[in-house]
């Protein structure tokens, strides 16, 4: 059972029951950040070699939190870094997440690039047995903007993700995917927007059956934010339309309506055809006159 991706497709819902039983665990939580700006160093840099470096920058974030049973042996209550050699026995969760990021041209307002990688982990130790998951990927992000009006942004993303379950084996997946494609962007003014972006996407499984799915989207996407005007009874009505196209493009070659198939698929189908979505959304706020 997979928490749905999309609301509609939910067909249970899970209610926790609390208990008058209570067990005492140890929390620990290490949230550090890094921030490295060579343009805060040198705001006039003299050489060629100083103003190549002054366009570099790099964020770094690193969170663990983890709960452990209070008085399990081999266990350091202070250490968030111990992790892997932690036993299920003392362990009751652990959420791991290391974002790493390089700009390049971050304040530049005609084009920039930046590179970042991510590793998250997530591991539960529950009545059935342990769940482990893991979420891995490496993203080169790069912007033009040609005018103020048009600008153009791609992505390319390699990444992994697995699932280890300790009594379920059908929920057990090694996914590898790359996924790239371009976003364009239209703003002529402040109440109208415009982009359509084009991805490609491709997974497979590393074990089991060997799954595999292609994965081809072309969104529109139109926004009209009209500016509110007052009527004469004191009232301002803001109005917000919003409209969008997909054509999609989806083949799996696999066994359906399984956990592989749902995280492979993003909770979408094998299916081929145009999507449309509108919406519109009236806000009115009293004035007052003074």
């Amino acid at each position: 059972m997979e928490i749905a991706v999309f609301p509609d497709q939910a067909r249970y819902s899970r209610v926790a029951v609390t208990t008058p039983q209570y067990v005492r665990t140890n929390n620990v939580t290490f949230n550090p950040g890094l921030r490295i700006e060579p343009a805060a160093w040198w705001t006039k840099p003299g050489t060629r070699t100083l103003k190549t470096i002054s366009r570099f920058s790099a964020q770094s974030s690193l969170q663990i939190n983890r709960r452990t049973y209070s008085g399990a042996v081999g266990v350091q209550p202070w250490n968030p870094f111990q992790l892997e050699e932690l036993a299920d026995s003392s362990l009751v969760t652990l959420a791991y997440g290391w974002r790493n990021i390089l700009f390049f041209n971050k304040s530049n307002p005609k084009w920039d690039a930046s590179i970042s990688s991510g590793d998250n982990r997530s591991r539960l130790a529950i009545t059935t047995g342990f769940d482990a998951r893991s979420n891995r990927d490496l993203v080169l992000h790069t912007r033009f903007n040609f005018s103020p009006a048009w600008s153009i942004e791609t992505d390319i993303i390699s990444g992994s993700r697995t699932s280890d379950n300790e009594i379920f084996n059908n929920r057990d997946f090694s996914i590898a995917y790359t996924e790239a494609g371009p976003k364009a962007t239209w703003i002529p003014g402040k109440q109208f927007r415009l982009s359509g972006t084009a991805r490609r996407r491709q997974s497979m499984n590393r074990i089991g059956q060997f799954e595999s799915a292609r994965q081809t989207s072309w969104n529109m996407e139109l926004t009209w934010t009209p500016a509110a005007k007052p009527d004469g009874r004191g009232f301002k009505g803001s109005t917000s339309l919003r409209a969008k196209g997909v054509f999609a493009n989806i083949t799996y070659d696999g066994q359906p309506n399984t956990a592989i198939a749902y995280s492979m698929l993003e909770g979408v189908l094998s299916i081929s055809g145009v999507f449309c979505q509108w919406q519109n959304r009236v806000i009115f706020d009293s004035v007052r006159k003074s």
